[in-house]
């Protein structure tokens, strides 16, 4: 998956999740709240680029942490 499918992907999730006030399904609410859907997703995202920190870095990580850093870029785009 790549970093803007990845981005959208996120921001989606939790831009779908229930407004317990209204139960399931998209609500008012959701729609009203985008930007709520984007900050979740960067927080998501800030705690994997955060791990990835700390795990020993080879060529693999450094690849995966360079993917999510964009994933992070583009989610603003989203």
């Amino acid at each position: 998956m790549t970093a803007v499918e990845k981005a959208k992907d996120l921001v989606t999730t939790f831009y779908n999740v229930p407004n317990p006030i209204e139960g399931e399904g998209l609500s008012n609410w959701a729609i009203y709240n985008k930007d709520a859907a984007k900050q979740c997703a960067l927080v998501a995202v800030n705690e994997i680029i955060e791990e990835n920190k700390n795990i020993a870095h080879n060529y693999v990580d450094d690849f995966r942490l360079l993917y999510w850093q964009a994933v992070k870029e583009e989610i603003h785009n989203v």
